[in-house]
């Protein structure tokens, strides 16, 4: 079957003036279609590209985070603050990112820098947020080989107290010995149990990580978890040093079998005694708790940390699609499919929650604590945030991808050595700060984003494409609601999320002032990029415009105006390849 190509009038009607410096400039622009011909490179299929979505998104945010909110906000009062946000939120973000993208079939850097070149700063907001994430993800996928490995003892290490790294606080779940009453007071029974801990608890904090008593106490660093961080590099470095022609084969495995396995856990779970009261109190909503912004904020903040957007890669693997593909179509599903999975991630951990509160004759609300315990599927995550990075950087500077395996391979090991200080035993509190403050600020880059994008692109641009891409055409309610309901929405999230904001806490310890400082110079990175880059234009064009504009005021007009290269890049796109 052969790709229809659009109608390059329809394409290039809002570009009259472009037109005519492309043509005083054929030559030039045949040698850079030429060499974008043979650096594009699309999805074998869109099973492909929604499996890299899907893999995007199964991960940290949805398996982990996902069940914690809920219990955190009442239980089943956070699923309809977190589905409502779904609809209103992720979704219109992702309509805007991957239609875009798949129209320029550029990455962030580069697609908001021929979009509106003042706004190159969000694709570089983007390659930090990937950057850092991968810092610490890969240590989390250390952690679970770590597990991996020592799941191969008999009997397992965390199963029994009787073992070398014993702690005196130590205890093993067993509900032949309960408690003399149910403890339904959560103080009382952290009064009971202050300084007790489950074995599996102690195997974490003991045996693993060793922890010190504070995050000024970094220790040594523990050769054990170095050596899982470092196989977790190799893995991630063999997974994409071809780019997305070895990334989209290793989907399949990363983003089916988390399938296979949550449903394999829960049909166990639902079979263990207590697993019942578990479910139901996943499900159970406290309504008086949607009276407060905590449910709201968390909610919101849980779409950008499960779902991704504003993150970089939903653009990085949309601008790998066919120019025909019904982006609008997998713009709506993916988002809903991920959400739908978090839903049954919950099911599975709050069965277990229900059978480990029934041992220890408790509420589960007494003993469930946010961490990384029970985050074990996280490589498709990385593998994206990884790609996206290198992508948005190889385009920035052409010469990483002349050795694209030596270019990944130096990241590779860069990152490896950022993440030292987490095998090292402060691993817990660095990882906590850096998972508690990264993502922050995202709202407000998802500002400047639909700014850009509805604004300065114009939400009109926006309908057209999908319609010159997919034949769909979108109602004019959206632009209505990338306008407004959705700034506004963006921008009540960014001022909830500063006024309500509180420091991180384990247990009962305390993060120093240093720490707290750190953690927002953390958050601060994501955002620098914005008004640096948009400071660094403004500057260029009043100082030193090209001499082909006549004026100042020509030259600062093409600050918020499509490129050249925006028009070149799209006429590439679209001519397609025949199938």
């Amino acid at each position: 079957m052969s790709l229809i190509r659009p109608n390059p009038s329809i394409l290039y009607s809002e570009a009259n003036s472009s037109e005519g410096a492309d043509d005083d400039d054929d030559s030039e622009d045949d040698e850079e279609e030429e060499e974008e011909e043979e650096e594009k490179s699309t999805w074998n299929g869109r099973f492909e590209f929604v499996l890299s979505v899907l893999g995007y998104n199964i991960g940290l945010g949805n398996l982990l985070r996902f069940p914690y909110l809920c219990m955190k906000n009442g239980g089943g009062a956070f699923l309809l603050p977190y589905f409502l946000f779904l609809i209103v939120l992720a979704v219109p973000l992702y309509v805007l990112e991957m239609s875009v993208a798949q129209y320029s079939g550029m990455t962030p850097i580069r697609l908001f820098g021929n979009i509106a070149p003042v706004f190159k700063g969000i694709g570089w907001s983007n390659v930090i947020t990937c950057f850092v994430l991968n810092i610490y993800y890969s240590v989390v996928i250390g952690w679970i080989l770590f597990y991996l490995v020592n799941s191969f003892y008999v009997p397992l290490l965390w199963s029994s107290c009787k073992n070398q790294w014993k702690d005196a606080n130590c205890f093993e779940v067993n509900r032949t010995a309960p408690r003399p009453e149910y403890v339904t007071n959560c103080s009382e029974y952290q009064l009971f149990d202050r300084a007790r801990k489950t074995v599996t608890e102690t195997f974490y904090e003991k045996y693993m990580l060793d922890i010190s008593s504070g995050v000024e106490q970094w220790g040594g660093i523990r050769w054990q978890v170095f050596v899982t961080l470092l196989a977790a590099w190799i893995i991630i470095y063999l997974c994409v040093f071809r780019g997305i022609h070895s990334f989209g084969k290793v989907v399949y495995l990363t983003v089916l079998f988390p399938y296979v396995a949550l449903t394999t856990l829960l049909i166990r779970g639902v079979l263990l005694p207590g697993s019942r009261e578990g479910i139901l109190y996943y499900l159970t909503p406290d309504w008086p708790r949607l009276a407060t912004l905590t449910p709201w904020i968390d909610a919101a903040q849980q779409i950008f940390w499960s779902l991704g957007p504003t993150w970089g890669a939903l653009i990085m693997l949309a601008s790998h699609n066919r120019f025909s593909n019904n982006i609008y179509r997998d713009a709506i599903l993916t988002p809903i499919v991920c959400s739908m999975t978090a839903f049954l991630g919950g099911f599975v951990i709050f069965s277990y929650l229900g059978n480990m509160a029934w041992k220890l004759n408790t509420g589960i609300d007494c003993i469930f604590k946010s961490g990384p315990t029970m985050a074990f599927i996280v490589y498709p995550d990385a593998f994206c945030t990884f790609e996206t990075m290198y992508q948005c950087l190889a385009d920035e500077f052409r010469i990483l991808k002349r050795r694209q395996w030596l270019s990944k391979l130096i990241m590779t090991i860069v990152s490896l050595l950022l993440g030292l200080p987490m095998t090292t035993n402060a691993a817990h509190y660095i990882y906590q700060l850096m998972d508690w403050y990264h993502v922050t600020l995202l709202s407000f880059v998802a500002l400047v984003e639909v700014i850009c994008l509805a604004y300065v692109y114009g939400s009109q641009r926006i309908r057209k494409d999908v319609e010159v891409m997919t034949g769909i055409k979108m109602t004019k309610a959206w632009d209505f609601y990338w306008r407004i309901p959705l700034l506004a929405i963006l921008a009540g999230l960014l001022i909830m999320t500063l006024v309500s904001h509180e420091a991180p806490t384990y247990g009962n310890y305390q993060y120093p002032p240093g720490a707290i400082v750190f953690g927002w110079v953390l958050a601060a990175t994501v955002v620098i990029p914005l008004p640096v880059f948009a400071i660094h234009s403004l500057l260029q064009q009043a100082y030193c415009p090209p001499v082909k504009y006549n004026s100042k005021t020509e030259a600062m007009r093409t600050l918020v105006t499509q490129t050249e290269e925006w028009y070149i890049r799209i006429r590439i796109n679209s001519d397609g390849l025949v199938k």
